[in-house]
């Protein structure tokens, strides 16, 4: 493999910068008044990055086409530490950077019940439990995969005394931080997919036992709200932590 970063990367995160500029103008004209921690995101979104990479495309949930067109698809543990590297900071992060945009308005303090906790554990074990016995490349894996970083997200943010949109919908039957962050993965995901057609760098591998356009649907209307929605999490739990600590200072 040569040691060059593919030029379909870079014009993808070309526009993933445009889009986080996009969304940082809007951010100011409709009055969201926060500021982004650039270091945390950042930070966010490479950590995050390089699990996903390891995790979810070890697993087989998708790949990556780098090399020769007739080399096919490269799962992201075959592929050079610098590209790897490379795609989390620039790509990942770029995506957390924007998340962060909106993170704190679907992020909240929650009134945890005493066992909500359990319950998500549960789910989240259950999940995993699945995640585990389901075959490499199909649909079902990437559900079960869904619902364990969404639960694990949950989770996490119980414990912090916060809530993300699922449980905020649930207990408190607030549902403006979902439809939040749904219209908020579709236009974002739908831009990232779009360009990701035109100029291929990553590819879902069910896409063998389903459609093609059904899997980007798909993909479009859940994956990107799983993407999301743990970088959303890490992000206000970090950022919340470094200003009680600055705070104590």
């Amino acid at each position: 493999m040569n040691a060059e970063i593919p030029a379909n990367l870079l014009i993808i995160v070309v526009v993933q910068a445009l889009v986080l500029i996009t969304l940082l103008v809007l951010s100011g004209r409709f009055s969201i008044e926060h500021k982004i921690d650039w270091k945390i995101a950042l930070g966010v979104g490479v950590g995050y990055g390089m699990l996903m990479d390891a995790l979810l495309g070890g697993v087989g949930v998708f790949a990556y086409l780098f090399g020769e067109p007739s080399s096919g698809y490269t799962s992201p543990n075959e592929l050079p530490i610098f590209l790897l590297v490379f795609n989390a900071v620039a790509s990942y992060g770029l995506a957390a950077l924007s998340v962060a945009v909106i993170a704190p308005g679907i992020i909240r303090p929650l009134k945890i019940h005493a066992n909500l906790p359990l319950l998500v554990g549960v789910v989240l074990i259950f999940s995993l439990c699945l995640a585990i016995i389901t075959p490499a490349h199909s649909l079902w894996l990437m559900f079960a995969w869904g619902a364990v970083v969404i639960s694990f997200s949950e989770l996490l943010l119980c414990h912090g005394g916060k809530g993300g949109p699922i449980l905020a919908f649930i207990t408190d039957r607030d549902y403006r931080p979902l439809l939040v962050l749904i219209g908020f993965s579709v236009v974002v995901g739908s831009i990232y997919e779009i360009v990701n057609i035109v100029f291929p760098f990553w590819v879902w591998l069910p896409g063998s036992s389903v459609s093609l356009w059904i899997l980007t649907l798909l993909v479009v209307l859940l994956g990107y709200f799983v993407l999301f929605y743990p970088m959303a999490t890490l992000y206000v739990l970090i950022s919340n932590h470094q200003r009680k600590l600055r705070n104590n200072q």
